[in-house]
């Protein structure tokens, strides 16, 4: 009797793989998956130009153009794409890291007084300064630059520890000398914010910026409460103010590079990806999420269940890709459009057709957590207190929300002055 069943059960296995390969060979991708697999048009075309390959050789050695060392690495990876990281232990790509210890120190931004925290690290600012004057020097040629993301599609981002650092010293300097500098670089850095949030086709750009936006926000929101400011000055960063647009807010591109960087690893089952790069990548986007007021693991969490659960085994169908497909379509229509709730993958999979071994080797399974990552894309800030599982997600919009309200109070309870400027 035992036999008999486990004869039934190869049997029935084997009818399931030949229709599993039949349907490999006869369904198609769906519409969605071809246009998910387009990737954005680019409006760059020279590497000397691009902002971005500055970020990625910001931190290499001061003999080297941090652009080269950008576009070589860059280079690097694209050779193949989706399968190999941004290698920092080369050579001297990372000798410029900066040190610990000014990471703690530049902590004014949470001071209930900033500007006067400026003031009293005037010293320690100065000599920050002069021991990094290489990075301050490549953070004013980057505000000066055009940008576009060339991220899309890799595994790996820039350092952005050294970016944020460099930002925060770069508008503090501005303050610790005079309040009309302090200003001046206030409004540099946040156009360049706002440049690099509306560029981002990746998730990890996407919330970089807008951790640098926060920071920003979080300074104007302390400049516009100053009592002395010029009607002058109060409209000029009024239109700093501004809510973002659309193609600010929009997740359209990080959740599509999500999509084809999972199909790009998928295809290739047998491939061992190249480690060099990973241990830094991998500390890069923890760094990102904390920042980002997110769990470390929040990018791991993230869907790329393209994979076969059998190990070496390269099962995938296309029933389950274009399930897949559809279900990140919806997110991101969703992500764009206010007050929409994010679906759920089951309800997508329910639509799909799947056979006995499609369940086993190709589970759908794995719910995103796109969630968090959508108060990013909310232009409203309403995500941070209405999904259930947002936490402090809203961190990197709490600024901008800030500020928001404290431009929109009710015009008796501004300063006359302030309230006849805006």
């Amino acid at each position: 009797m035992r036999n008999l069943l486990i004869t039934i059960c190869v049997i029935v296995v084997c009818i399931e793989v030949g229709r599993l390969v039949q349907s490999g060979v006869q369904e198609k991708p769906s519409v969605t998956v071809t246009a998910l697999m387009e990737p954005p048009p680019r409006t760059l075309e020279s590497p000397r130009t691009n902002g971005y390959l500055l970020l990625l050789g910001f931190t290499t050695s001061p003999s080297l153009d941090p652009v080269e060392t950008g576009f070589a690495m860059w280079s690097e990876a694209e050779i193949d794409r989706g399968h190999r990281y941004f290698n920092y232990d080369k050579g001297a790509r990372a000798q410029l890291r900066m040190a610990p210890e000014i990471v703690q120190a530049l902590q004014a931004w949470v001071s209930p007084d900033p500007l006067a925290r400026f003031q009293i690290q005037n010293k320690f600012v100065k000599n920050s300064v002069t021991q990094y004057a290489v990075l301050m020097n490549r953070y004013r040629q980057l505000l000066a630059m055009p940008f576009e993301d060339w991220g899309y599609g890799h595994l790996g981002t820039p350092r952005y520890t050294d970016l944020l650092v460099t930002h925060r010293l770069f508008v503090a300097e501005g303050f610790s000398r005079n309040e009309a500098t302090g200003i001046d670089r206030l409004e540099k850095d946040l156009s360049f914010g706002r440049i690099l949030l509306a560029k981002a086709k990746t998730l990890p750009t996407k919330m970089m910026a807008a951790v640098m936006i926060d920071d920003d926000v979080i300074l104007l929101s302390k400049v516009l409460s100053q009592r002395h400011l010029s009607k002058a000055i109060i409209r000029r960063l009024s239109k700093l103010a501004r809510p973002l647009n659309r193609t600010e807010h929009s997740m359209r591109w990080p959740v599509q590079n999500e999509f084809v960087v999972g199909m790009s690893r998928s295809k290739r089952p047998f491939h061992i990806d190249s480690l060099a790069g990973l241990e830094d990548s991998e500390t890069n986007r923890q760094w990102i999420a904390m920042r980002a007021g997110l769990n470390p693991d929040a990018f791991e969490k993230l869907a790329q269940p393209f994979v076969s659960r059998i190990p070496w085994v390269s099962l995938q169908t296309q029933s389950a890709v274009n399930a897949y497909a559809s279900h990140y379509d919806a997110i991101m229509k969703a992500m764009d459009a206010p007050h929409s709730p994010l679906p759920k993958l089951q309800d997508v999979v329910r639509t799909s057709p799947q056979t006995f071994v499609d369940r086993l080797v190709n589970p759908i399974h794995q719910e995103p957590t796109w969630e968090r990552s959508a108060a990013l894309g909310d232009p409203t800030g309403e995500a941070t207190q209405t999904a259930p599982s947002a936490g402090s997600a809203g961190t990197h919009c709490s600024g901008r929300i800030r500020l928001l309200r404290s431009l929109h109070r009710p015009p008796d309870a501004l300063e006359p002055d302030t309230r006849e400027a805006l």
